[in-house]
């Protein structure tokens, strides 16, 4: 008979050393989206934030590349769109891989949100450009009655589109 002793879970203890020390996120400064063409995910962005991108250059040296582990002195071309409440950083990265088209259904995925006024005013007018949306708007009752409908960036990553209401409009 083979006995196995209960082991701590050494995530959950390092997890409860965090919460002990107190460490405390203030907000987003940005998000960092991995892209394959940076001048097609410029006018992307440009096109449906209406925002121009306040920094463009490379990023060369091993000093960032170590930093981000992307690899020995790999030049990284970057633009930054600065929003209200978020900068857009798109990072073009030689030799980085592409996510699965179509899902948002992937482990350690992740996808953010642009708060809209009107969400079917927003999604005819993404239409009309020839994004696809992943499915159909819905509503989330909890928080206040908020719509919500997902699409994808030109790499495949995730976007949503929110109109906030309730404890969810900030």
């Amino acid at each position: 008979m083979v006995r196995h002793r209960h082991r701590s879970n050494p995530l959950s203890v390092m997890y409860e050393h965090i919460r002990k020390k107190g460490l405390t996120l203030n907000e987003a400064s940005h998000v960092g989206i991995t892209v394959s063409n940076l001048e097609r995910s410029v006018d992307f962005y440009r096109a449906i934030t209406g925002v121009e991108p306040e920094m463009k250059s490379t990023l060369e040296g091993s000093r960032i590349a170590r930093s981000a582990n992307w690899g020995e002195d790999c030049p990284v071309r970057f633009a930054t769109l600065i929003l209200e409440n978020l900068n857009i950083d798109l990072l073009e990265i030689p030799n980085a891989s592409t996510p699965n088209q179509g899902s948002l259904q992937q482990n350690g995925r992740v996808h953010f949100c642009f708060t809209v006024d009107d969400l079917a005013d927003a999604r005819n007018h993404l239409e009309e450009t020839g994004i696809e949306f992943l499915g159909p708007s819905y509503l989330m009752t909890q928080g206040g009655a908020s719509r919500f409908i997902y699409f994808q960036g030109p790499d495949g990553e995730g976007l949503e589109l929110m109109e906030a209401r309730g404890r969810l409009n900030r």
